[in-house]
């Protein structure tokens, strides 16, 4: 995890009562060692990974409201992720945030793993008026 902090930004969800990290996800922009598809104005996270002993009990929610937060606090115009080609229930996941496919970002790091890319427009920062 320092390795990634070091390139980006890190979100982890912890238990209230006991401390325990729950889950934890990247956030970075464009640019950086981590980042994948993410372009000008973008941003995107990765490696979303929550403890299998607390799943479907909102951590990933969480962790992915902390990235659409982050995004647009930073003005970006929209947030990416690339998941696996079979990892249904994230994409569900992600799907009632609005994310999309946007298959021309697709990419495979290896021959035999193919990431799919998730897409979320961004509402446009409204400008202070004094």
């Amino acid at each position: 995890m320092a390795t990634r902090a070091a390139h980006g930004e890190m979100f982890v969800a912890v238990d209230e009562d006991s401390d325990k990290p729950l889950g934890a996800v990247t956030f970075v922009l464009p640019g950086g060692a981590y980042s994948e598809v993410a372009r000008d104005g973008e941003a995107e996270f990765r490696t979303l990974a929550v403890d299998p002993a607390v799943q479907r009990r909102g951590v990933a929610r969480a962790l992915v409201e902390a990235c659409v937060d982050r995004a647009s606090a930073l003005g970006c115009t929209a947030l990416v992720i690339s998941v696996r080609d079979f990892a249904e229930p994230a994409r569900r996941l992600y799907a009632k945030f609005g994310f999309e496919r946007l298959p021309e970002r697709d990419w495979k790091p290896m021959p035999e793993v193919q990431l799919l890319t998730l897409y979320l427009k961004l509402p446009p920062v409204e400008e202070l008026t004094i």
